[in-house]
Protein backbone atom coordinates (compact mmCIF):
# COMPACT_ATOMS: atom_id res chain seq x y z
CA UNK A 1 0.00 0.00 0.00
CA UNK A 2 1.35 3.39 -1.01
CA UNK A 3 2.38 5.70 1.82
CA UNK A 4 0.33 8.88 2.16
CA UNK A 5 1.95 12.25 1.28
CA UNK A 6 3.30 14.26 4.20
CA UNK A 7 4.04 17.90 5.02
CA UNK A 8 6.76 19.37 7.19
CA UNK A 9 6.59 23.05 8.16
CA UNK A 10 8.57 25.45 10.33
CA UNK A 11 7.13 25.24 13.86
CA UNK A 12 7.06 29.05 14.26
CA UNK A 13 5.67 29.82 10.80
CA UNK A 14 2.64 31.74 12.05
CA UNK A 15 4.69 33.54 14.73
CA UNK A 16 7.52 34.86 12.57
CA UNK A 17 5.45 34.97 9.37
CA UNK A 18 8.07 33.26 7.22
CA UNK A 19 9.32 29.70 7.01
CA UNK A 20 9.83 26.59 4.93
CA UNK A 21 6.97 24.24 4.07
CA UNK A 22 7.89 20.92 2.47
CA UNK A 23 5.30 18.66 0.85
CA UNK A 24 6.58 15.21 -0.09
CA UNK A 25 5.33 12.05 -1.80
CA UNK A 26 6.87 8.64 -1.19
CA UNK A 27 7.35 6.46 -4.28
CA UNK A 28 7.21 2.67 -4.26
CA UNK A 29 10.86 2.44 -5.33
CA UNK A 30 11.99 4.39 -2.22
CA UNK A 31 12.42 7.77 -3.86
CA UNK A 32 10.92 10.91 -2.26
CA UNK A 33 9.49 13.70 -4.39
CA UNK A 34 9.51 17.02 -2.56
CA UNK A 35 8.13 20.47 -3.23
CA UNK A 36 10.00 22.93 -1.02
CA UNK A 37 8.40 26.34 -0.50
CA UNK A 38 9.46 29.47 1.38
CA UNK A 39 6.09 30.73 2.58
CA UNK A 40 5.26 34.22 3.88
CA UNK A 41 1.91 33.92 5.67
CA UNK A 42 1.88 37.60 6.65
CA UNK A 43 1.79 39.01 3.14
CA UNK A 44 3.77 37.65 0.19
CA UNK A 45 2.62 34.05 -0.14
CA UNK A 46 5.31 31.90 -1.77
CA UNK A 47 8.66 33.76 -1.89
CA UNK A 48 10.63 30.85 -3.33
CA UNK A 49 10.00 27.28 -4.45
CA UNK A 50 11.55 24.30 -6.15
CA UNK A 51 10.89 20.64 -6.83
CA UNK A 52 13.42 17.89 -6.29
CA UNK A 53 13.62 14.11 -6.03
CA UNK A 54 15.66 12.37 -3.34
CA UNK A 55 16.94 8.81 -3.95
CA UNK A 56 15.74 7.62 -0.53
CA UNK A 57 13.87 8.73 2.56
CA UNK A 58 17.19 8.77 4.42
CA UNK A 59 18.61 11.23 1.90
CA UNK A 60 15.46 13.35 2.17
CA UNK A 61 15.62 13.48 5.95
CA UNK A 62 19.34 14.28 5.96
CA UNK A 63 18.98 17.11 3.43
CA UNK A 64 15.72 18.66 4.62
CA UNK A 65 14.65 17.61 8.08
CA UNK A 66 17.93 17.30 9.98
CA UNK A 67 18.97 20.86 9.20
CA UNK A 68 16.26 23.39 8.41
CA UNK A 69 13.20 21.59 9.82
CA UNK A 70 14.64 19.58 12.68
CA UNK A 71 11.71 20.33 15.02
CA UNK A 72 8.94 19.93 12.46
CA UNK A 73 6.28 17.26 12.90
CA UNK A 74 4.77 15.31 10.02
CA UNK A 75 1.34 16.54 8.88
CA UNK A 76 -0.85 15.24 6.06
CA UNK A 77 -0.02 16.30 2.53
CA UNK A 78 -3.47 17.89 2.26
CA UNK A 79 -2.53 20.26 5.11
CA UNK A 80 0.51 21.52 3.22
CA UNK A 81 -1.23 21.93 -0.12
CA UNK A 82 -4.12 23.81 1.45
CA UNK A 83 -1.79 26.09 3.43
CA UNK A 84 0.39 26.90 0.42
CA UNK A 85 -2.44 27.47 -2.04
CA UNK A 86 -4.37 29.66 0.39
CA UNK A 87 -1.21 31.67 1.14
CA UNK A 88 -0.79 32.21 -2.60
CA UNK A 89 -4.43 33.28 -2.97
CA UNK A 90 -4.09 35.67 -0.03
CA UNK A 91 -1.05 37.29 -1.63
CA UNK A 92 -2.83 37.50 -5.01
CA UNK A 93 -5.69 39.35 -3.32
CA UNK A 94 -3.07 41.95 -2.36
CA UNK A 95 -1.76 42.18 -5.91
CA UNK A 96 1.31 39.96 -5.35
CA UNK A 97 2.10 36.92 -7.48
CA UNK A 98 3.97 33.86 -6.18
CA UNK A 99 7.60 33.20 -7.06
CA UNK A 100 8.19 32.30 -10.70
CA UNK A 101 9.17 28.74 -9.70
CA UNK A 102 5.95 28.14 -7.76
CA UNK A 103 4.48 25.94 -10.50
CA UNK A 104 7.61 23.78 -10.48
CA UNK A 105 7.30 23.19 -6.73
CA UNK A 106 3.57 22.57 -7.09
CA UNK A 107 4.27 19.44 -9.21
CA UNK A 108 4.27 17.60 -5.90
CA UNK A 109 0.57 18.40 -5.38
CA UNK A 110 -0.61 15.81 -7.93
CA UNK A 111 -3.17 13.57 -6.28
CA UNK A 112 -3.20 15.49 -2.98
CA UNK A 113 -6.67 16.83 -2.09
CA UNK A 114 -6.63 20.08 -0.06
CA UNK A 115 -10.32 19.57 0.79
CA UNK A 116 -9.31 16.71 3.09
CA UNK A 117 -7.79 19.25 5.49
CA UNK A 118 -10.27 20.79 7.94
CA UNK A 119 -7.86 23.30 9.51
CA UNK A 120 -8.57 27.00 8.93
CA UNK A 121 -5.56 29.27 8.28
CA UNK A 122 -5.49 32.97 9.13
CA UNK A 123 -3.12 35.11 7.12
CA UNK A 124 -1.66 38.52 7.87
CA UNK A 125 -0.71 39.68 11.35
CA UNK A 126 -3.43 40.88 13.69
CA UNK A 127 -5.84 41.26 10.80
CA UNK A 128 -3.52 43.29 8.55
CA UNK A 129 -1.01 42.43 5.84
CA UNK A 130 2.57 42.87 7.06
CA UNK A 131 5.37 43.19 4.52
CA UNK A 132 8.71 42.29 6.13
CA UNK A 133 11.62 43.30 3.93
CA UNK A 134 14.29 40.61 4.01
CA UNK A 135 18.00 40.92 3.22
CA UNK A 136 17.51 39.55 -0.31
CA UNK A 137 14.69 41.95 -1.20
CA UNK A 138 16.36 44.53 -3.44
CA UNK A 139 14.99 48.10 -3.74
CA UNK A 140 13.21 47.40 -7.05
CA UNK A 141 11.41 44.37 -5.58
CA UNK A 142 10.42 46.31 -2.47
CA UNK A 143 9.05 49.21 -4.49
CA UNK A 144 7.03 46.81 -6.64
CA UNK A 145 5.52 45.24 -3.51
CA UNK A 146 4.80 48.61 -1.89
CA UNK A 147 3.12 49.82 -5.08
CA UNK A 148 0.89 46.75 -5.28
CA UNK A 149 -0.11 47.07 -1.63
CA UNK A 150 -0.82 50.79 -1.89
CA UNK A 151 -3.02 50.25 -4.94
CA UNK A 152 -5.08 47.57 -3.16
CA UNK A 153 -5.05 48.90 0.40
CA UNK A 154 -3.98 52.53 0.42
CA UNK A 155 -0.95 54.04 2.17
CA UNK A 156 -2.16 53.08 5.65
CA UNK A 157 -3.81 49.77 4.80
CA UNK A 158 -0.82 47.56 5.57
CA UNK A 159 2.18 47.37 7.89
CA UNK A 160 5.86 47.33 6.96
CA UNK A 161 8.97 46.20 8.84
CA UNK A 162 12.56 45.30 8.07
CA UNK A 163 14.40 42.23 9.26
CA UNK A 164 16.73 43.97 11.75
CA UNK A 165 18.56 40.78 12.69
CA UNK A 166 19.68 40.25 9.10
CA UNK A 167 20.61 43.90 8.71
CA UNK A 168 22.95 43.59 11.65
CA UNK A 169 24.98 41.01 9.75
CA UNK A 170 25.30 43.41 6.81
CA UNK A 171 26.54 46.31 8.96
CA UNK A 172 23.51 48.38 8.04
CA UNK A 173 22.41 51.54 9.81
CA UNK A 174 18.69 52.05 10.25
CA UNK A 175 17.44 55.65 10.03
CA UNK A 176 14.27 56.39 12.01
CA UNK A 177 11.86 59.32 11.99
CA UNK A 178 9.54 59.85 14.97
CA UNK A 179 6.82 61.11 12.59
CA UNK A 180 7.46 58.87 9.59
CA UNK A 181 4.65 58.64 7.06
CA UNK A 182 4.54 56.07 4.30
CA UNK A 183 7.78 54.66 2.91
CA UNK A 184 9.55 57.76 1.52
CA UNK A 185 11.99 59.32 4.03
CA UNK A 186 12.17 63.07 4.57
CA UNK A 187 15.00 64.90 2.86
CA UNK A 188 16.35 66.10 6.23
CA UNK A 189 16.66 62.49 7.45
CA UNK A 190 18.45 61.42 4.27
CA UNK A 191 20.88 64.33 4.63
CA UNK A 192 21.51 63.49 8.29
CA UNK A 193 22.21 59.83 7.48
CA UNK A 194 24.53 60.65 4.57
CA UNK A 195 26.40 63.17 6.70
CA UNK A 196 26.87 60.55 9.41
CA UNK A 197 28.10 57.91 6.96
CA UNK A 198 30.63 60.37 5.51
CA UNK A 199 32.07 61.06 8.96
CA UNK A 200 31.76 57.58 10.51
CA UNK A 201 35.00 55.84 11.38
CA UNK A 202 33.35 52.41 11.15
CA UNK A 203 32.57 50.89 7.77
CA UNK A 204 28.83 50.44 7.31
CA UNK A 205 27.47 48.73 4.23
CA UNK A 206 24.40 50.87 3.80
CA UNK A 207 21.64 52.90 5.41
CA UNK A 208 17.97 51.92 5.21
CA UNK A 209 15.00 54.03 6.23
CA UNK A 210 12.40 52.78 8.66
CA UNK A 211 8.71 53.38 8.18
CA UNK A 212 6.01 54.33 10.72
CA UNK A 213 6.33 51.05 12.66
CA UNK A 214 10.07 51.42 13.30
CA UNK A 215 9.64 55.16 13.84
CA UNK A 216 7.73 54.42 17.05
CA UNK A 217 11.10 53.91 18.74
CA UNK A 218 12.07 57.50 17.96
CA UNK A 219 8.58 58.75 18.85
CA UNK A 220 8.69 57.11 22.29
CA UNK A 221 12.17 58.49 22.98
CA UNK A 222 11.13 62.00 21.94
CA UNK A 223 8.05 61.85 24.17
CA UNK A 224 10.17 60.70 27.13
CA UNK A 225 12.62 63.56 26.54
CA UNK A 226 9.82 66.13 26.32
CA UNK A 227 8.32 64.89 29.58
CA UNK A 228 11.73 64.83 31.27
CA UNK A 229 12.43 68.39 30.12
CA UNK A 230 9.03 69.63 31.31
CA UNK A 231 9.45 67.98 34.71
CA UNK A 232 12.96 69.39 35.10
CA UNK A 233 11.84 72.94 34.33
CA UNK A 234 8.89 72.63 36.71
CA UNK A 235 11.30 71.53 39.44
CA UNK A 236 13.48 74.59 38.97
CA UNK A 237 16.06 73.43 36.43
CA UNK A 238 15.54 76.50 34.26
CA UNK A 239 18.81 75.97 32.40
CA UNK A 240 17.87 72.44 31.32
CA UNK A 241 17.59 72.42 27.53
CA UNK A 242 15.60 69.98 25.44
CA UNK A 243 18.83 68.91 23.76
CA UNK A 244 20.27 67.99 27.16
CA UNK A 245 17.11 66.04 27.97
CA UNK A 246 17.44 64.18 24.66
CA UNK A 247 21.10 63.42 25.35
CA UNK A 248 20.16 62.01 28.74
CA UNK A 249 17.41 59.80 27.29
CA UNK A 250 19.71 58.52 24.54
CA UNK A 251 22.32 57.70 27.19
CA UNK A 252 19.72 55.77 29.20
CA UNK A 253 18.53 53.91 26.12
CA UNK A 254 22.02 52.91 25.04
CA UNK A 255 23.15 51.94 28.53
CA UNK A 256 20.05 49.81 28.92
CA UNK A 257 20.93 47.71 25.88
CA UNK A 258 24.69 47.43 26.16
CA UNK A 259 26.17 44.13 27.32
CA UNK A 260 27.02 44.19 31.05
CA UNK A 261 30.78 44.55 30.54
CA UNK A 262 30.40 47.41 28.06
CA UNK A 263 27.84 49.12 30.29
CA UNK A 264 30.15 49.04 33.30
CA UNK A 265 32.98 50.51 31.24
CA UNK A 266 30.75 53.32 29.98
CA UNK A 267 29.36 54.08 33.44
CA UNK A 268 32.84 54.38 34.93
CA UNK A 269 33.57 57.21 32.51
CA UNK A 270 30.63 59.32 33.74
CA UNK A 271 30.71 61.83 36.65
CA UNK A 272 29.62 60.27 39.95
CA UNK A 273 26.26 62.06 40.32
CA UNK A 274 25.19 61.31 36.75
CA UNK A 275 26.40 57.73 37.08
CA UNK A 276 24.29 57.13 40.19
CA UNK A 277 21.20 58.63 38.56
CA UNK A 278 21.66 56.48 35.48
CA UNK A 279 22.15 53.29 37.47
CA UNK A 280 18.95 53.96 39.42
CA UNK A 281 17.01 54.73 36.23
CA UNK A 282 18.34 51.71 34.36
CA UNK A 283 17.16 49.35 37.08
CA UNK A 284 13.58 50.34 36.28
CA UNK A 285 13.86 49.92 32.50
CA UNK A 286 12.62 46.71 30.79
CA UNK A 287 14.86 44.99 28.29
CA UNK A 288 13.91 45.33 24.63
CA UNK A 289 13.40 42.17 22.55
CA UNK A 290 15.42 43.61 19.63
CA UNK A 291 17.96 45.97 21.24
CA UNK A 292 19.41 48.79 19.19
CA UNK A 293 22.38 51.08 19.71
CA UNK A 294 21.71 54.75 18.94
CA UNK A 295 24.64 56.06 16.91
CA UNK A 296 23.32 59.57 16.40
CA UNK A 297 20.24 61.72 16.85
CA UNK A 298 18.94 65.04 15.58
CA UNK A 299 15.97 67.08 16.77
CA UNK A 300 13.83 69.23 14.47
CA UNK A 301 11.56 71.78 16.10
CA UNK A 302 7.92 71.90 15.07
CA UNK A 303 7.08 73.96 12.00
CA UNK A 304 3.85 75.62 10.83
CA UNK A 305 2.53 72.33 9.43
CA UNK A 306 4.95 69.75 10.87
CA UNK A 307 5.25 68.27 14.37
CA UNK A 308 8.53 68.23 16.25
CA UNK A 309 10.66 65.35 14.99
CA UNK A 310 13.44 63.20 16.31
CA UNK A 311 15.75 61.46 13.87
CA UNK A 312 17.68 58.43 15.07
CA UNK A 313 20.48 56.48 13.41
CA UNK A 314 20.60 53.05 15.05
CA UNK A 315 22.41 49.73 14.69
CA UNK A 316 21.11 46.36 15.93
CA UNK A 317 23.18 44.87 18.76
Amino acid sequence: MARNPETYAASDLFETGLGEVVVCRFKNDGRVEAGIFLVDVFCLGVKNAFFTVFPSEEAFREAVLVHSLAEAEARPGSWGRKLIEEAVNYAKSLGISPHSDYKKGAKVFGGIQPGECDEEFVFGREGRPLFIQGPDDDPATCERIHTALRIRLGEDGYDFERDLEEEEENGTILALDSSAEGTKPREELVAFAEEFLDEAEDNFDDVVYGGPAEGQIAAALLQAALEFHKTGVEEGLDDLTLEQALNYMVAIYNMQHLPSSDRETALRELPGEIREDLIATLQDQPKAENPLLILGHRFLEAGPSDPARLFLLVQPL
